[in-house]
């Protein structure tokens, strides 16, 4: 992502992929269903944290102009690089850990979602590197639906408002994505 770059709402930048297609088409999270993804992310020292927001990974409901159900982010926190997993529409933190020790390494990334409206869905956050686990938070009793279905988004999704001067040409690198439906 080069600073240049402009999404069609010009106070923010975007590159994104979706994700878990078949060939008929995306596969369907509804309510009741628990999903897990696990993937190996790269963030190169260039990708910092900010002031605003920096999502690199979202759950959302598809279409246009809906909020962000799961998102991870780069967020300053007291001046720190943090990476963190929030549901956005109740403001409920799961967790929050440093990001530098990620910067410049693979770290693997397990991310388990029970699909669920009100206070019947839960989810689960683990960030490994080199076999150390630097965090593993769940939470339960939340809500993790909005209406259709939940949709996965990976790539960088990030504020130009940012006032840490962290904004700079970067890239987010993702390999090994796996999904599974779990009963």
């Amino acid at each position: 992502m080069h600073t240049v770059d402009r999404d069609t709402s010009t106070d923010r930048q975007r590159q994104e992929v979706t994700g878990l297609r078949t060939s008929s088409g995306y596969l369907k999270w509804l309510p009741g269903q628990t999903w897990r993804v696990t993937y190996s992310m790269y963030i190169p020292s260039s990708l910092k944290a900010t002031t605003t927001f920096t999502h690199i990974m979202q759950m959302k409901q598809p279409g246009t102009g809906s909020s962000p159900i799961v998102v991870q982010s780069l967020r300053r926190v007291n001046g720190a690089q943090t990476i963190e997993l929030q549901l956005p529409i109740s403001g409920t933190l799961i967790g929050r850990t440093s990001l530098d020790p990620l910067h410049d390494t693979w770290t693997d990334v397990d991310f388990q979602i029970k699909v669920g409206d009100g206070s019947s869905g839960s989810v689960r956050w683990i960030l490994k590197s080199g076999g150390t686990t630097l965090i593993d938070k769940s939470r339960s009793g939340v809500d993790t639906f909005l209406a259709d279905r939940v949709r996965p988004k990976w790539g960088i999704y990030r504020s130009l408002g940012d006032t840490s001067g962290s904004l700079q040409d970067c890239h987010l690198l993702l390999r090994n994505l796996r999904g599974y439906q779990l009963v």
